[in-house]
């Protein structure tokens, strides 16, 4: 694994952040392949769920709170889809509203 990421660095001319990257494993794997991994990679251990592009990545079942924050976001742009595509009318009676 980690010749592979040497390769892409110097085929890409980007270097690997060790310190904002992460292994994942399942929570049932032994302490000690945990530390071996840690040890061979340079890498830290990361947690389930996580957030990657915006997106929850998660294993088992789905949950309502891995997503709360996904959903926040699309509400907040459809909102502000809507005030921006309100006519004069309509504006005006959303201000009347407050």
């Amino acid at each position: 694994m980690m010749n592979i990421l040497r390769g892409y660095e110097l085929v890409s001319g980007q270097k690997v952040n060790k310190d904002k990257s992460f292994f994942y494993l399942h929570e049932k794997t032994l302490l000690i392949m945990t530390i071996r991994l840690r040890k061979l990679t340079g890498l830290k251990p990361g947690n389930f769920p996580f957030i990657y592009l915006g997106c929850p990545v998660y294993y088992g079942r789905k949950h309502r709170r891995y997503y709360k924050g996904l959903i926040k976001k699309i509400v907040a742009r459809i909102y502000s889809w809507q005030n921006r595509f309100l006519t004069f009318g309509g504006w005006e009676s959303k201000a009347n509203t407050r």
